[in-house]
């Protein structure tokens, strides 16, 4: 089955599954010729959104389980080839069955994987609302946030201060200059400290390089 014909055939299921629920002029809910009471709507309302919910799970666990097989496939092919280039894997990728599958859907499957328990403990923890791409995104940018230092406290003044002289000033640190290689020192010791995966932060750049 091709790309399009199971895009085709999930539209003409949800079509002929889904309720469509108006509220006439007459102030009356109906579907079609069945009339719905207040109380009807309502609850459907609620098995909607649950539905909604478990869908979502659903879809978490196969972008998961997605991103686990392309990561194990991508380790298999540096083996088997002796290279860690991802342009030579990206070639292969394009020929594969998986070329309709685009970076951007690739990127979200792998962080779904990477990221699999941090994810399910925040969903638990009513810390995220639901299991979409954008709140996962949101939750992961946070977490990346570098936490505020502490304050430190304050020193107690000496009774008696000497007298600061030129010598004893402290000397400004000569300014580093920025160039490609200080930056990317800088964003690897980033990610380090964040307990951030490199390999996604370049395939995220790269995927920012294509737009």
């Amino acid at each position: 089955m091709t790309k399009t014909q199971a895009t085709t055939k999930t539209r003409a299921t949800a079509t002929k599954a889904s309720t469509h629920i108006t509220l006439g002029a007459d102030n009356v809910w109906r579907s079609g010729k069945t009339v719905w009471t207040d109380a009807q709507v309502i609850a459907h309302g609620v098995t909607l959104h649950d539905a909604m919910g478990v869908m979502h799970s659903q879809a978490f666990d196969t972008r998961c389980e997605l991103g686990h097989i392309f990561m194990q496939k991508k380790l298999q092919f540096q083996v088997e080839n002796n290279t860690k280039s991802d342009k030579l894997f990206g070639q292969w990728w394009s020929q594969s069955d998986w070329a309709h599958i685009d970076r951007r859907q690739r990127y979200e499957y792998v962080t779904c994987a990477t990221h699999k328990a941090k994810i399910k403990r925040a969903f638990t923890g009513e810390k995220l609302n639901d299991l979409s791409m954008g709140s996962i995104r949101l939750l992961l940018q946070e977490k990346a946030k570098p936490k505020a230092a502490t304050p430190k406290a304050a020193t107690p003044k000496a009774d008696a201060p000497k007298a600061s002289t030129e010598a004893d000033a402290p000397k400004a640190d000569a300014p580093t200059k920025l160039t490609e290689a200080t930056l990317a020192k800088q964003v690897t010791q980033q990610l380090a400290d964040s307990k951030l995966s490199l390999e996604l932060f370049i395939e995220q750049l790269q995927v920012l390089a294509q737009a």
